[in-house]
């Protein structure tokens, strides 16, 4: 739909094409950004009431997904229609749900990177002890070689001088 254009009655028409679609579908976070947008599109066309209605049916599916983002998507845009009904202690109730999602959602965004990082930094460290595995193993061989190869040359030298050969038989 081209809410950027201006054309919220088309992207009204869109949405509500879609309501059914999005219900039987039942992923609980998009609905809960579908009624936002419903909701957001509504506010553009002056329905302030309905799309107060619908900020809360988002805020109802946002809440089952424990979606911070989301619930402060939407408490602050209820709060902005409270405002515009001057309902003023709705909008500053809605306004101080907003901060706190707010901070919350910032939490989350904090701790995602904190996991993404450690995930990287152990996976990082897996890998170079991998390689130093790897690189102690390719030492042990070459020094089994060398050995072998020692182990030959003498033998090689033992039979020379006419003596007795146990050679070893590499494969």
């Amino acid at each position: 739909f081209d809410n950027a254009a201006g054309d919220y009655e088309g992207a009204l028409k869109l949405l509500e094409g879609e309501k059914e679609w999005q219900i039987k579908n039942n992923d609980k976070y998009d609905l809960a950004i579908y009624y936002l947008t419903l909701a957001f599109t509504k506010m553009k066309l002056n329905k302030v009431d309905e799309a107060i209605e619908d900020y809360y049916t988002s805020i109802e599916y946002a809440e089952q997904t424990n979606e911070h983002e989301n619930l402060a998507s939407a408490y602050y845009e209820l709060a902005n229609a409270y405002n515009q009904k001057n309902n003023y202690a709705k909008a500053y109730e809605y306004m101080k749900m907003f901060e706190e999602y707010r901070q919350l959602a910032k939490a989350d965004a904090g701790n995602k990177t904190i996991l993404d990082l450690t995930a990287k930094y152990n996976n990082e460290k897996k890998e170079n002890e991998i390689a130093l595995l790897n690189k102690d193993k390719a030492i042990e061989v070459l020094k089994y070689q060398a050995q072998s190869s020692e182990l030959i040359k003498s033998q090689i030298e033992n039979l020379k001088q006419g003596g007795n050969i146990n050679l070893l038989i590499h494969q």
